[in-house]
């Protein structure tokens, strides 16, 4: 009698053969929505990684170019120059800032990119009135007569943010207009100007402050675009021009354009902008 009790007992303990297959469904089923959230999460904080990472880095660079220009010297015998080029702008000026060669305490600082890259270059020179690294106290229009005015070599350069492919440079005017450039025009692309004024908040010729709006793209949405979108990517902003807020520009170049890009490139490219105020 016990032993037909304890089969019975042992037959009720199984499971049948269609129990076990719901039962694996169930925990398939499980195991892909499991998977499903981990992926979508992981996702999601690698992207926001990737974007900390660029916010981060452009930021920085933006502020390494606001406290250069913070120094930047205001005399009206020492321009400025800029490069307008079709795409990338450059510019170079003199501060009380911390140079690669010869003496200390004045130095050519220069902003450029290059490689789809931004570069600080940094040449140092002298208040001296003679040798290779005396200032050249001049005006504006001598100074646009001067194809070497204010050149920094390329050895002298290092990559600043390798994440920025595109940068425009812009003119915050004492009467409240934005101008693309400014000064007396050197040659199709080169204007030498200078900070130095008595009028900022009241002249259309006086510079408040300089606008730096730059394009940056994570390691992942680089490698989303093939290597002829990539090169081309820059060519999607337009050049300032006057009037317009290059922040504006891009906003809507970036709008117009992103249908054409992986999804990828567009989740990773992200545009910034700093207004630079000149003091005297």
């Amino acid at each position: 009698m016990k032993k037909n009790l304890a089969c019975q007992k042992g037959a009720r303990g199984a499971f049948t053969l269609v129990e076990v297959l719901v039962a694996m469904a169930i925990f398939l089923f499980m195991a892909v929505i499991v998977a499903s959230i981990t992926g979508g999460v992981s996702q999601v904080a690698g992207q926001s990684q990737r974007r900390m990472s660029v916010d981060g880095g452009v930021r920085q660079s933006l502020s390494r170019i606001s406290a250069d220009f913070s120094r930047a010297i205001i005399r009206s015998d020492l321009p400025f120059r800029i490069e307008k080029k079709s795409g990338n702008d450059s510019l170079i000026f003199l501060a009380a800032a911390e140079g690669y060669s010869a003496g200390r305490g004045i130095t050519m600082l220069g902003y450029q990119v290059t490689n789809a890259s931004l570069q600080r270059g940094a040449e140092a020179t002298t208040w001296t009135s003679s040798g290779a690294t005396a200032l050249s106290f001049t005006s504006v229009a001598n100074a646009a007569a001067s194809k070497n005015y204010l050149s920094i070599d390329s050895a002298n350069y290092e990559i600043l943010e390798s994440d920025i492919f595109r940068m425009e440079v812009a003119f915050l005017m004492g009467d409240g207009s934005i101008q693309s450039a400014v000064g007396t025009n050197a040659g199709s692309t080169t204007y030498i100007a200078n900070f130095a004024s008595t009028a900022r908040t009241a002249s259309s010729n006086a510079i408040r402050a300089v606008i730096v709006t730059v394009a940056a793209v994570d390691s992942r949405a680089r490698g989303a675009m093939s290597p002829s979108e990539y090169s081309q990517l820059a060519d999607k902003f337009r050049d300032a021009t006057p009037g317009s807020d290059p922040l504006t520009l891009w906003t809507d170049d970036f709008k117009n354009s992103a249908s054409g890009m992986p999804q990828a490139a567009r989740e990773g490219i992200r545009i910034y902008q700093r207004y630079i105020y000149i003091d005297n």
